[in-house]
């Protein structure tokens, strides 16, 4: 199964910044109730995307939003344009590119967050 390239970039952000705070995999685990496996296996793109529940957690752990990851690694020359002639466009761009790709991190029938409800009420207009 090929792993999903948001999944790799998000483990790689995560192993930078648990390092650039001095945390260990097992301080991590700890302050977010995961399994030290999981944090493992999540670093090191051995694990799918994970859900957005865990994903979310883990960013507000290491002091930042899932949101702000999400720019962060998906797009960083967009995410950080500075105002001028066809911005606006590539924010647009951005978006829908972040869109398609929160559909592969937040599981359909997760109904947990507000986020996955939303993109239930979006898929199937309830």
């Amino acid at each position: 199964m090929k792993k999903d390239s948001l999944a790799i970039q998000f483990g790689a952000w995560v192993r930078g910044a648990r390092r650039s705070v001095e945390m260990s995999q097992s301080d991590l685990a700890q302050a977010t109730g995961l399994h030290t496996s999981y944090i493992s296996a999540l670093e090191t793109g051995k694990r799918s995307a994970p859900s957005f529940d865990k994903a979310d957690q883990v960013c507000q752990v290491l002091g930042t939003s899932l949101w702000k990851v999400l720019q962060q690694i998906s797009e960083p020359e967009i995410a950080f344009c500075h105002a001028g002639v066809g911005c606006a466009q590539e924010y647009e761009r951005l978006l829908m590119r972040l869109r398609d790709q929160i559909d592969v991190v937040i599981p359909l029938e997760s109904t947990s967050s507000p986020l996955a409800r939303a993109k239930q009420t979006r898929l199937h207009g309830r």
